[in-house]
């Protein structure tokens, strides 16, 4: 598998991606269980001043805008917003709830797939008329416009927008291998997602074991 990295018109050079093999997902953990009570209380103490002028935010939001999504709220700022409205983080399982945590830390959206669900390499363009995306946590596939920004394998899109990844190739226990993107935004600099991506690996580490490598995308 490659990644072919063709957004340079939106200007994002800074991304970044990690494989990782060998994984043993659960459905939870009690001291996972205890970081995310952590990431919750943090993510509710954030004030709606900080969010709304957090600069990975900003960036995200540019990107939407110019896209013509004005209204289209970032996922990693999407997920704070939820947890804040919830009170309460979700389980999913150690994989997910593990990188989730880090998002509460960086705002970044972070984009997980099950490497046994990608048929061929993942390409890095824009969508076709016609293409839908059946994303997770949705009951029904959706189409997208012409033009949006996604990145696909050879079958189907995998992201849309940074803000929704596919159901097709979603992280489940019986998942082994991984890649998790990060493609970030102009106002993210590239250790910045580096740091948090290491943090992500890390902590899906601890909890569900495996080994990882981080690149740099294109």
């Amino acid at each position: 598998m490659d990644l072919k990295f063709k957004h340079q018109s939106l200007d994002i050079k800074n991304g970044h991606y990690a494989v990782f093999t060998n994984l043993h997902i659960h459905k939870l953990n009690p001291e996972l269980e205890k970081i995310k009570a952590e990431s919750l209380q943090k993510a509710i103490s954030y004030s709606d001043e900080e969010i709304e002028l957090s600069q990975v935010n900003q960036g995200y939001r540019e990107i939407l805008e110019e896209f013509n999504y004005p209204k289209l709220v970032p996922a990693g700022e999407n997920f704070v917003q939820m947890l804040r409205k919830r009170n309460k983080f979700p389980t999913i399982n150690t994989a997910v709830d593990a990188y989730n945590c880090i998002v509460v830390d960086s705002f970044l959206a972070i984009g997980a797939h099950d490497l046994s669900k990608i048929k061929g390499d993942v390409t890095f363009d824009f969508a076709h008329e016609g293409e839908s995306i059946p994303a997770v946590n949705m009951n029904d596939a959706f189409q997208v416009r012409n033009g949006d920004y996604v990145y696909r394998d050879k079958e189907k899109i995998l992201a849309w927008l940074d803000v929704r990844d596919t159901d097709l190739a979603k992280i489940e226990k019986s998942t082994k291998n991984m890649i998790l993107i990060v493609e970030g935004n102009r106002k993210t600099s590239p250790e910045y997602i580096n740091n948090a991506l290491q943090d992500a690996c890390t902590l899906v580490q601890r909890f569900c074991g495996g080994s990882f490598n981080i690149f740099r995308l294109g």
